[in-house]
């Protein structure tokens, strides 16, 4: 599956993580659906981008 995110994916990840269910269209067809905890059980790829968007780096002092 090609990676391509428009509008770019941090604008939106917070609205989407909100949602009852999130759809994953490949080539125009649903490759894949479900909700934010589970796509963060199962997939590597949207787990790496949720932690990017919201974890929390301790300050070095």
């Amino acid at each position: 599956m090609d990676t391509v995110f428009d509008p770019p994916v941090w604008d939106v990840f917070s609205t989407v993580i909100a949602t009852n269910q999130i759809l994953v269209i490949d080539g125009g067809r649903i490759a894949d659906l479900g909700t934010n905890e589970e796509f963060l059980e199962r997939s590597e790829f949207y787990r790496r981008l949720y932690e990017e968007q919201f974890t929390v780096i301790p300050s070095l002092s």
